[in-house]
């Protein structure tokens, strides 16, 4: 009897697990794409249009800056709830007069959670904000990089960026999306 109430617990504890790992990488996978969208689009270039499946799903882990910056994200959120659920649970009465005896109303749980999904997403377009213009400012100090095609031909430019298929030069004013294949030779957005 005990070894099944183990199991179950245990069962149900591993799939709690998943689910929360399911949702974290969910979670970072959206910062990745947030953060390389507003990145791209600085010099613009909608990543969307060049980027496949599996640049997105890596996205969170290819700049260190989005992986530190995701996983703070999700450390935040899950302290700054655990500590409310605590307060609220172990001091009721400090809790109630810091939220303005607002607790006890049904309406107040949903507009908790819906102000807290607005701050959390207010909070990710600014720091994808602050993230893409300290890229900008610190890739345009970078030194140019050559590009070498299969007929010896060479172009060279500030590495902006690059997908699985695609490397973004800046040349001066203009910038210029080179694909990784050999038939295309370049393509300029600006």
């Amino acid at each position: 009897m005990d070894d099944q109430f183990t199991n179950t617990i245990l069962k149900r504890l591993f799939k709690d697990v998943q689910t929360l790992l399911t949702i974290a990488y969910l979670v970072a996978v959206g910062i990745g794409m947030l953060f390389n969208y507003k990145k791209f689009i600085l010099f613009d270039i909608n990543v969307f249009d060049y980027a496949g499946l599996f640049d997105f799903l890596i996205a969170p882990f290819g700049d260190f800056m989005i992986l530190l910056f995701t996983l703070g994200t999700i450390l935040l959120t899950v302290l700054i709830y655990r500590v409310d659920v605590f307060w609220q649970k172990k001091h009721p009465s400090s809790y109630a007069k810091w939220m303005f005896n607002l607790d006890p109303g049904k309406w107040y749980t949903k507009q908790k959670l819906s102000m807290g999904i607005l701050l959390f997403v207010l909070y990710l377009f600014l720091g994808a904000d602050v993230y893409a213009k300290r890229y900008k400012r610190a890739m345009v100090n970078q030194d140019l990089i050559g590009v070498t095609y299969a007929d010896n031909s060479r172009t060279e430019g500030i590495l902006i960026g690059k997908t699985a298929d695609y490397i973004f030069l800046l040349q001066g004013e203009e910038v210029k999306v080179v694909p990784m294949n050999a038939l295309i030779k370049e393509i300029k957005l600006k």
